[in-house]
């Protein structure tokens, strides 16, 4: 569908995208194809939603493509001009610019600010997990693999 209104057919998803789609001169065989992606998937029904620790390691140009940001706690000042530089231009009243730069450093855990294309910052806080979720080891993904009797 060529209509951004509709709901998106498929969610792509990459968790630490920074290494996939790195800043100049490094090209990856990823970067050209997540560059396509951000450029022409909205057209398909297709969203991307793109996570890192790593603001500044992203090609810049990529992230003109990128319509909302969903930023978490910044701790450091590196980091807050960092999101600055991405999520400023989005904002139009500098008074709002402002209050970002001080609300983020100062924010708990599962506290996140979204700028959409409207350019107004909204803020939430997430609720925990219900369940508790672990890092599996090789071992471990295989014993519950038998255990679903897959094999």
């Amino acid at each position: 569908p060529s209509n951004s209104d509709e709901v998106p057919r498929l969610l792509f998803y990459i968790d630490e995208v920074a290494d996939f789609l790195p800043i100049h001169p490094n090209n990856p065989p990823s970067k050209k194809m997540l560059d396509l992606l951000l450029r022409q998937a909205r057209k398909y029904g297709v969203s991307c939603m793109f996570a890192t620790q790593s603001p500044g390691g992203i090609e810049y140009k990529a992230l003109d493509n990128v319509l909302s940001v969903l930023v978490g706690r910044t701790p450091t000042k590196q980091s807050n001009n960092k999101i600055h530089e991405i999520v400023g231009p989005k904002i139009e009243n500098s008074l709002d610019r402002k209050r970002l730069t001080e609300r983020l450093m100062k924010a708990d855990k599962g506290e996140f600010m979204i700028v959409s294309e409207d350019g107004i910052p909204q803020y939430f806080k997430s609720r925990m997990p219900y369940t508790q979720h672990k890092i599996l080891d090789v071992d471990k993904v295989g014993e519950l693999y038998k255990k679903e009797k897959l094999v």
